[in-house]
């Protein structure tokens, strides 16, 4: 949930979190804020965070972990989303808004949607999940409190979208739905409710415990940092408007009423992390391609900068440098290039 579109490098995904504390900026502006490189759990803990420029990208790199008895499976994010309610300064319409999602740190599947009369909010099932092509994971991010205030909106997921999953034969899994049958098969579970009843006995913890001398669960999903020599020469990270977001709910007012809509606001915000999109072919190419757009056309921009350092400075405005490099013979190749397709 970067406020500002920034590519990064790194084999796996960060949630966002600034360093920053209790900085009165407004989200306007322009300003960088620092991050430090620190536990994934204490990043995910939001209840801190106050406006949109303490929330920043952090080159935080995590394995994804099955187990079941007699098989343990590791897996990389290729592809996520981030969605975040907190109020007062970031509530995203397009967030779930369950009360799963209230502790950060937790494995979240999604919940079947309900109907709300209000278009600023969603509201999902108690009860049920989703099921058939419809079902979600998210890593959830919030506040560390086990019982937040009953009255305070915070709440949030990383919606896991494509994975790889490693070993001797490793493969892409792509979309939200089909992550999830992944997961289940891994775990050994033929449906939900059978992996969070009866193989997880209801523990969501997206970390593995850190009582040294509990033994371990026969079947747990938890995320581990990975050797720091599995990130050298790491891969590209881009970032696109999220997929699958609309402007249908009836509540929503066109864009010459003013303030705009929370949902036409929110809806372009570039709050999806992918790299290697060659390999994402299930859903959202056209968001790949706008992403991978502005990442090309951007270091088309520096590179182009760099070799005219000390020559006279431009007069040009980096909105003026951008659309030059729209007009880039190189960039077509570039793109085509990264995306697998042909030049």
């Amino acid at each position: 949930m970067a406020s500002k579109q920034r590519e990064t490098s790194g084999h796996g995904f960060s949630v966002v979190r600034s360093a920053a504390k209790k900085a009165k900026v407004d989200e306007q502006e322009d300003q960088q804020v620092s991050t430090t490189d620190v536990a994934l759990d204490s990043l995910i803990d939001l209840s801190d965070v106050e406006n949109q420029e303490q929330l920043q990208l952090s080159s935080v790199d995590y394995h994804l972990v099955v187990t079941r008895p007699g098989a343990t499976t590791k897996v990389e994010f290729m592809e996520v989303e981030f969605y975040l309610q907190k109020e007062g300064f970031h509530e995203d319409p397009f967030t779930h808004g369950s009360e799963e999602q209230k502790v950060a740190g937790r494995w979240y599947f999604h919940r079947a949607p309900r109907r709300s009369e209000d278009s600023n909010r969603s509201l999902t099932s108690t009860t049920t999940w989703r099921g058939g092509s419809r079902k979600g994971l998210d890593l959830t991010i919030g506040s560390s409190d086990s019982e937040p205030a009953p009255t305070s909106l915070l709440r949030g997921g990383v919606l896991l979208r494509s994975i790889r999953v490693l070993g001797t034969k490793p493969k892409v899994v792509s979309g939200p739905s089909l992550l999830v049958d992944e997961v289940l098969s891994l775990s050994g579970a033929k449906e939900i409710g059978d992996l969070y009843n009866d193989r997880w006995n209801g523990d969501t913890s997206a970390f593995p415990s850190k009582d040294s001398g509990a033994s371990p669960p026969s079947y747990s999903m938890y995320l581990i940092r990975k050797d720091a020599g599995s990130t050298k020469g790491a891969s590209a990270i881009y970032n696109s408007p999220r997929i699958g977001l609309d402007l249908s709910h009836p509540g929503t007012t066109g864009p010459s009423i003013r303030p705009l809509h929370s949902r036409i606001r929110f809806l372009p915000r570039s709050y999806r992390y992918f790299r290697e999109p060659h390999l994402l072919t299930a859903n959202g190419r056209i968001q790949t391609f706008v992403g991978v757009l502005q990442h090309c056309a951007t270091q088309l921009t520096e590179s182009k900068r760099k070799s005219a350092k000390g020559e006279a400075s431009s007069s040009k405005s980096p909105e003026e440098d951008f659309n030059d490099a729209l007009k880039n013979p190189r960039l077509l190749s570039d793109i085509c290039k990264t995306m697998g397709l042909k030049d």
